[in-house]
């Protein structure tokens, strides 16, 4: 059974996301917080990831336990247990070694969603008005 566990490490409400871009592996993900600040989440070793608005994820995330310590502070966790990772490796048949595979999922408070599968950690980079 899944699980979304609140990823600490950033702990915050993302307001919109306004735009992913990527290629290669790498994923950007560009929102803009509760504050009105804006942001970049960088992961890096994605090998994949999916996008849906709020419809399409009703019905999944109603059913999805959670870990409710830190719940309202966050629009980023972990999934545990995930069934989207034994999806990934029932499709790569075994090509990919997915031991280290981690599966993220990212709302902000529209409720457009991501899921990704990485290795890695995301980066976070707070962007700059000239930045774009």
């Amino acid at each position: 059974m899944e699980k979304w566990i609140t990823y600490h490490n950033i702990g915050e409400q993302i307001e919109l996301i306004e735009r992913f871009e990527g290629g290669n592996q790498e994923l950007k993900v560009y929102y803009t917080d509760k504050k009105k600040r804006k942001w970049m989440l960088h992961f890096d070793f994605v090998w994949d990831f999916r996008y849906a608005i709020e419809n399409a994820f009703i019905n999944r995330c109603y059913y999805i336990k959670q870990d409710k310590t830190r719940i309202k502070y966050s629009s980023i966790y972990i999934v545990e247990g995930s069934e989207y990772i034994k999806y990934f490796e029932d499709q790569t048949f075994g090509s990919l070694p997915t031991d280290e595979l981690k599966h993220f999922l990212i709302f902000d408070a529209v409720d457009s969603g991501l899921e990704i599968l990485t290795t890695k950690e995301p980066e976070r980079h707070e962007i700059g008005e000239g930045e774009k």
